[in-house]
């Protein structure tokens, strides 16, 4: 047998849970056409894998990675943590479809992810596609519909019910984006304008994003003290639409509400006896990020950012947005601690100092209160980290069997344009934390259950039938790393760190990461689900 590419004497972990077992996996093409004993087999490249694993690449499930991988194609963050595809567009963000006159705001609203460097020469989901293609890239992109792109087209930033005429023009402009191979339908509930959709209207787009195959990526209304409401209605959707689901980034922020996490996962239990396709994906740190926007009043974001930032820079906007937060994150049940919110990116080019600081330390440099400051920040757009999770309830959420591992991170690479100022370590080292702290140091996952969490688990709810497994006829997207010193690096002080321990990275038969360092291959494609 005469092979492109032997991986010989590595431990393979398949991907399906099963027990990981010394083997040889061969590759011709693109295409994986052995796994098994090649000891007689040649190929015109070998690679020694004695003493590491050998996995299927990992897959990502929710990521923003549908800007910086066009910025930078090699996404060597992620690439480096062993992500062959990243799953773009979740919390109802796409850069599809788009009128020429939206795509001021949508690079506003995108600021962080590095939206308002590039030039758009696509209007919908194909043209995306086109462009990724023409350019490569080390790794694949999966892409979703997003809602607040389809409802931005259909009637505005109004918040407020469609129209009749309205709705059926988001749900034909849904069907278009799927048929153009969409995988799935996001929205983002505590985000504008996608948050200010009733559960009728979701209900009516997912029917449609069901019709082709797809399943519903929700970020919740996961308000304080809304969590299991959130819950509820991400259930209800599914139920009503038939659709599965996706519960993205599904923890519980705020101490107040930690001990409901038991109860959640009882409840996704009971629905998924009940036939409810539910799953959920989460990430192994104890701090979210986002636009300090994401914040501010539904009804102060209404009209887009350009609106947001009008209101906070008029006196008496400013003051009822300022009285209206002042109680409390969500209300007085949950105080503000501005010691716990870090400034990851300020665009503002005279403020970049205050990446890295607390509110509470620009608050003291501005000689303001804490959410003064904080709005200020917001108005010179800031994003940042939200330190408010629980490790007791993410090691539970590592190990439910209905958990997967999604970054909510972009594949970046340190020195070009995809990466601005100190991001959430997560774009760094999600997947290899996962491997080293929570599988091999401290057990809560065997490492066989955390391999499928990022590869065939994710394969499944993406109905990606020709990847997630290291099986004879799949794509040869695969990873290779050492078990004994996979590693994150990224702090949340100093997060512009890549991972290490990953040895080799394939995508599509060509190898983007060997011996540790980064070739010159593209392989990456934007992939289109099968409608």
């Amino acid at each position: 047998m005469e092979l492109d590419l032997i991986i010989r004497g590595g431990t393979v972990v398949d991907g399906s849970g099963q027990p990981g077992q010394r083997s040889d996996v061969g590759v011709s093409g693109d295409r994986i056409s052995a796994v098994g004993d090649l000891s007689a087999a040649t190929a015109a490249q070998t690679l020694d894998a004695s003493g590491l694993v050998v996995t299927p690449g990992f897959i990502d499930i929710h990521t923003h990675s549908e800007f910086s991988l066009l910025l930078d194609p090699r996404g060597e963050s992620k690439v480096r943590q062993g992500v062959t595809t990243e799953v773009v567009s979740n919390c109802s963000y796409a850069p599809y479809p788009m009128r020429p006159q939206d795509i001021a705001d949508a690079k506003a609203q995108r600021i962080m992810h590095g939206a308002e460097l590039l030039d758009w020469d696509w209007n919908d989901l194909e043209g995306y596609r086109r462009r990724y293609n023409s350019q490569g890239a080390a790794i694949n992109v999966a892409p979703l519909a997003g809602h607040a792109a389809i409802r931005v087209i259909g009637m505005g930033y109004d918040k407020r019910a469609p129209t009749p005429d309205e709705l059926a023009t988001m749900q034909r402009l849904l069907a278009e984006t799927m048929e153009q191979g969409a995988f799935g339908f996001s929205a983002g509930l505590t985000l504008a304008p996608s948050g200010y959709a009733d559960t009728d209207e979701l209900v009516a787009l997912c029917e449609v994003a069901a019709h082709y195959g797809g399943y519903y990526a929700a970020h919740m209304r996961v308000y304080s003290g809304q969590q299991l409401k959130a819950r509820h209605e991400t259930l209800e959707i599914g139920r009503r639409a038939g659709i599965p689901l996706q519960m993205s980034h599904n923890n519980v922020m705020f101490r107040t509400y930690w001990h409901l996490v038991p109860e959640i996962l009882d409840l996704l239990d009971q629905e998924s006896a009940a036939g409810v396709d539910v799953t959920y994906d989460v990430y192994p740190y104890l701090a979210g990020m986002s636009h300090t926007d994401q914040l501010m009043p539904g009804w102060s974001q209404e009209g887009g950012v350009d609106a947001l930032l009008a209101r906070l820079r008029d006196p008496v906007s400013r003051q009822r947005i300022y009285d209206e937060m002042a109680p409390g994150w969500g209300g007085p049940d949950v105080p503000w601690d501005w010691e716990s919110i870090l400034l990851t990116d300020v665009a503002s080019p005279e403020h970049k100092h205050w990446e890295g600081l607390t509110v509470g330390q620009v608050a003291a440099e501005l000689g303001v209160d804490g959410l003064e400051a904080f709005l200020t920040l917001t108005e010179y757009r800031t994003s940042a980290t939200y330190h408010h999770l629980s490790e007791d309830n993410t090691r539970l959420l590592l190990q439910h069997p209905l958990g997967m591992i999604g970054s909510d991170g972009d594949a970046v690479t340190i020195g070009s344009p995809s990466l601005r100022g100190k991001p959430h370590p997560r774009f760094f080292g999600t997947f290899p934390r996962v491997l080293g702290t929570y599988v091999r140091d401290e057990g809560v996952l065997t490492l066989e259950e955390a391999v499928r969490k990022m590869t065939s688990a994710p394969a499944q709810r993406l109905n990606l039938t020709d990847r997630g497994l290291l099986a004879a006829g799949r794509v040869a997207d695969v990873t290779v790393f050492d078990p004994h010193t996979i590693a994150d690096h990224a702090t949340f002080a100093e997060p512009n760190q890549y991972s290490t321990g990953v040895d080799c990275v394939i995508v599509a038969g060509q190898p983007v990461l060997q011996n540790g360092e980064m070739t010159t291959a593209l392989p990456g494609r934007a992939l289109a689900h099968s409608a």
